[in-house]
């Protein structure tokens, strides 16, 4: 897990780093279009290191934001989740799994998604008080 939160810092860090220096390099005023922009970049991982705390936590505030209905199972499957009766040369029927709010994502990962969720927050905030801390420069 700790592997997991170290990419994700340092890959997001190393492109935060990129911009800076190219906005360093090539703008007119130097550090302070720089400052600007990692203090811009700070506050916007800020943000989304809360956004990720949230959820987390169980509050999804961009879900809320859309207010698009959850994924339903197919119609095709519905009929066969109606309670039937059970006669015993019908056999039982297996059950299958319909929740369609998992993502790829999670399918490949071993690490649970609220777990994910806080190393995440954790990436970005620290992202974050860096580029702040890089902005004061």
């Amino acid at each position: 897990m700790a592997a997991y939160g170290f990419t994700k810092f340092s890959w997001h860090m190393a492109i935060c780093l990129a911009v800076w220096i190219i906005i360093d390099r090539l703008s007119p005023e130097g550090r302070l279009y720089a400052g600007f922009m990692a203090a811009f970049l700070g506050s916007c991982y800020l943000l989304a290191g809360w956004l990720s705390y949230l959820k987390s936590t169980g509050t999804d505030v961009i879900a809320r934001l859309k207010r698009k209905a959850p994924p339903q199972v197919p119609y095709f499957h519905r009929r066969d989740k109606a309670q039937k009766p059970q006669v015993w040369f019908w056999g039982n029927k297996h059950p299958f799994d319909d929740d369609l709010a998992e993502t790829a994502q999670e399918h490949t990962s071993n690490i649970p998604p609220t777990t994910r969720h806080k190393l995440d927050a954790m990436a970005f905030a620290l992202v974050g008080l860096l580029l702040m801390a890089l902005s004061m420069l």
